[in-house]
């Protein structure tokens, strides 16, 4: 048979192409199983990048194929056309066994690895992460904290336990590939290891209100010092003590009028606290009617019925710093809008209350000339779509030709 030898060459051809494949799947894979028997960071690249690889390398068999048949085949050319054939066991049990073995492989390190992350190594220290609006506060195993800084001495294995204690946040530490949800009332384990000294960035990659976007906190990982200090911040960056908690009274005062529904207003609008202090609240009726007051999250406290031209008062520790919580006062068993003020604890009592700032129109620009250029492209697609196909002009169809002596033999 003519082509026989021609097709022998392409089938052995694309028989040594998937054993490649296989091999560079397998040599990738252990290098890969080695780098991920510990969950750096790395690890997982490593595995993005082997997929990605193998992804490159078969992408380009294909289309290389397909490019040289186009090629080969194109209208015009004289390379031989011949009956393609119907089945080829070799070349089908390879393009099956082959993809079997890259897919097994993968999966292999892929579990590996998720198991590996989710078993820390035994001599692993725990710093508890809660998140509230809008800052990170971690406690170390001592029982000390610190707001969106936390150190850790090189080489050390973490446990991040991750909560939170308002809204839904996520705790996001792009260098060591690490982002876990952190949810009200729930506990969510994850560890690192911190092998490589510097200052790495912490987000908070879940839209939480206003402030979101300062939400930040920095891990600082030190070099190991003598004696070994293995979490908090190294001698020669420890912050002086706090001072000793103080007792603290302030006044809510609460004005309104008798209108239908009522009007109230407080004051101060802003109530700033020191962190740690034992707090008084005396909240100072001056309407006719009884008020209920409820402070929102982290503290989730509630005083009612306060009685109309007389003070009521609420004792509580300070000891969540928050940058914008809420103070809602509303009349007794009514169902007007409450009047509201901020809470601020922790924070510096100089400092502004928030205000958004503008600047959006350029993004909202941006964002209405990709939806522009998305709809054009569409429209194009549309209009080549539609399009009808091209039609060629016929050929003219010749004259049928008349035999010679045709016309002598009409007359004879």
């Amino acid at each position: 048979m003519p082509g026989a030898p021609r097709a022998s060459r392409a089938t052995a051809l694309a028989l040594n192409a998937l054993a490649a494949l296989a091999a560079l799947a397998a040599l990738s894979g252990t290098a890969a199983a080695h780098a991920a028997g510990a969950v750096e960071p790395h690890a997982y690249d490593r595995l993005l990048w082997l997929v990605l690889a193998l992804g490159t390398v078969i992408g380009g068999l294909v289309f290389g194929l397909l490019l040289l048949g186009v090629w080969r085949y194109r209208e015009g050319s004289d390379f031989p056309r011949r009956t393609p054939k119907e089945h080829d066991r070799r070349l089908e049990s390879a393009w099956t066994a082959v993809p079997i073995a890259i897919l097994v492989i993968l999966t292999a390190l892929s579990t590996q690895a998720l198991i590996e992350s989710e078993t820390p190594p035994g001599d692993a220290m725990t710093i508890r992460a809660v998140g509230i609006q809008w800052q990170w506060v971690f406690t170390y195993p001592d029982g000390n904290t610190s707001v969106n800084d936390v150190w850790v001495e090189e080489g050390q294995h973490v446990i991040f336990e991750v909560t939170s204690l308002d809204v839904v946040h996520s705790f996001f530490l792009p260098e060591y590939n690490l982002k876990v949800d952190a949810f009200p009332n729930e506990t969510y384990r994850t560890w690192i290891h911190a092998d490589r000294v510097g200052d790495y960035d912490i987000f908070c990659a879940e839209f939480c209100g206003l402030e979101h976007g300062e939400m930040q906190g920095t891990l600082h990982v030190y070099a190991r010092t003598t004696p070994s200090r293995p979490y908090g911040p190294p001698p020669d960056q420890q912050p002086p003590p706090p001072p000793p908690p103080s007792d603290v009274t302030v006044t809510l005062g609460v004005d309104g009028t008798g209108s239908q529904p009522p009007s109230i207003t407080l004051s101060p609008a802003v109530l700033r606290l020191p962190l740690g202090a034992n707090v008084t609240l005396v909240v100072r009726n001056n309407t006719t009617r009884e008020l209920d007051l409820m402070i929102g999250p982290p503290y989730m406290l509630t005083l009612v019925e306060v009685d109309p031209e007389d003070d009521a008062a609420l004792t509580f520790k300070a000891d969540r710093p928050i940058a914008g919580g809420s103070i809602e006062v509303r009349v007794h068993e009514d169902g007007g809008e409450p009047a509201t003020a901020t809470l601020v604890v922790g924070s510096d009592p100089a400092a502004p209350p928030f205000e958004p700032e503008g600047g959006t129109e350029g993004s909202h620009a941006v964002a209405w000339a990709l939806a522009g250029g998305a709809v054009l492209l569409l429209l194009c697609v549309l209009a080549l779509a539609l399009r009808p196909p091209r039609r060629e002009a016929a050929a003219p169809t010749p004259a049928p030709e008349v035999p010679a002596g045709t016309g002598g033999d009409a007359h004879g």
